[in-house]
């Protein structure tokens, strides 16, 4: 989902300094998304990111989950997630009048498989905290390439929202209709998205990370009358240290 798990999705790419049985990072850093939503105002977090990792066990940022199968090159794992894609109606003009929609929790189960040629990671989860109460899709690639004392990942994918999650986050009711909004209910989305992470370590404990995220929304939900356009940005960066 493209507003799901800010953290998650910005500072995702620290996991690639916990690739032991045990593992812990800490880090904090700054994320800036445009706002999906006409004359929208944009969004500066200061946000705080741990990435952990028990045996079996992860947490990382406002995931966490327990991986059913891990050897070199697949991974089959369980997870909880929060969803930070809630919105008041003050977070923009055009939604004066419209109902809150709250932020939530999904779980759900992901997979994910490495070849020479990078990475394929496929995830299937559900709402389960009643915002919504929809489904979520996400397929993945991913290649990594090391650049001096650091690592640059790039990744393009697809998340997909069921007909009930873009209703909830871009549709509007009966009840919401107004002069400027007529009311509107999505279908099913797939919305594509392209990106690039990189990370840069200063020695074998601190490093830095940086994030930039470009997502196209589905026709369907670019339709919406609340909806500003049909491409929405991300970009993060942090600083870190691995214990």
């Amino acid at each position: 989902m493209i507003k799901k798990s800010i953290i998650v999705f910005c500072f995702s790419a620290v996991s690639l300094l916990a690739e032991k049985e045990v593992g812990l990072s800490l880090s904090a850093g700054t994320v800036l998304k445009s706002s999906p939503y006409k004359n929208g105002k944009n969004k500066l977090f200061v946000l705080p990111y741990i990435d952990g990792k028990y045996e079996n066990f992860y947490i990382r940022g406002l995931e966490a989950g327990y991986r059913l199968y891990t050897d070199e090159n697949k991974e089959f794992k369980l997870f909880t997630k929060g969803d930070l894609g809630g919105y008041k109606e003050s977070d923009a003009d055009i939604l004066s009048g419209m109902d809150e929609r709250k932020n939530g929790i999904s779980g759900g189960i992901g997979a994910a498989y490495k070849t020479p040629y990078g990475k394929l990671g496929i995830s299937v989860s559900r709402d389960v905290s009643g915002a919504g109460d929809g489904y979520f899709g996400e397929l993945e690639y991913s290649k990594n390439f090391n650049i001096g004392s650091g690592v640059f990942v790039g990744y393009v994918g697809i998340d997909y929202m069921d007909s009930k999650s873009s209703n909830y986050y871009y549709g509007i009711k009966v009840s919401e209709a107004a002069k400027e909004r007529a009311a509107y209910e999505p279908n099913g989305a797939f919305n594509g998205y392209i990106g690039g992470k990189y990370i840069h370590f200063f020695d074998k404990n601190i490093f830095l990370f940086s994030n930039i995220k470009l997502t196209r929304f589905d026709d369907s939900i670019a339709k919406s009358d609340i909806v500003d356009k049909k491409y929405n940005a991300l970009a993060a960066i942090a600083v870190g240290y691995k214990f």
